[in-house]
């Protein structure tokens, strides 16, 4: 079985450099990193994240990406939605690490995606936490 470390792009710069200088700091690290968003979400239950990407809530995700709305205000009239029903939807969003919010102009803040793909993969073998 693979191991595999996330962290984000700066701590992968930094792991390297230490390993440029000291060889024995790769020890025991996996050799396989994957890229994670700068704040670490908290693990998403299979069937939560299933919930959250319903029919709907794609377009909203696909329209961040494609249209990079600079606002909220933006965002709610450009999908149609309220902006208390937009503001509650990318909070779990966020929480679930698909999004993650910028700091805009004054209070403005505005969502940004963090993937532009998103792979499902569940361990069967795995032990159920509840």
């Amino acid at each position: 079985m693979t191991s595999r470390k996330s962290g984000s792009i700066g701590e992968f710069a930094s792991w390297t450099r230490q390993v440029v200088r000291n060889a024995s700091a790769a020890r025991g690290v996996p050799k396989h990193w994957m890229e994670k968003a700068s704040r670490s979400a908290p693990p998403v239950k299979a069937e939560s994240l299933v919930k959250l990407l319903n029919a709907k809530n794609i377009r909203l995700l696909r329209l961040i990406g494609n249209e990079r709305p600079d606002s909220m205000t933006t965002l709610a009239r450009r999908s149609g939605r309220k902006p208390s029903n937009l503001s509650r939807t990318l909070k779990r969003m966020a929480r679930a690490g698909l999004v993650d919010f910028v700091k805009g102009q004054g209070r403005r803040r505005f969502p940004r995606l963090l993937a532009s793909r998103l792979r499902l993969e569940i361990d069967f073998s795995a032990e159920e936490r509840r």
